[in-house]
């Protein structure tokens, strides 16, 4: 049986491995699926060693401006 994919978007924030005055460089990532799927979209999407949480931000504020099918996830800034 597969996964059952829902399309809410999710902001997901990313922690890269890369540190500027000994804070790691954040990345946001929009991500089509329930909040437990988006982490999981994205962990698979960025790099080994960095990390991946929800993010306080509203999915409104750029889900207007980014078209993600079920499933996919993509860097926003």
């Amino acid at each position: 049986m597969g996964q059952a994919w829902k399309t809410d978007i999710q902001i997901v924030e990313v922690r890269t491995d890369d540190y500027v005055r000994g804070l790691a460089r954040m990345e946001y990532w929009a991500a089509a699926g329930a909040p437990d799927q988006a982490v999981m979209l994205v962990l698979a999407a960025i790099p080994e060693g960095w990390t991946a949480s929800l993010s306080d931000f509203a999915p409104h504020d750029v889900s207007a401006a980014i078209s993600l099918e079920a499933g996919e996830a993509k860097w926003v800034g």
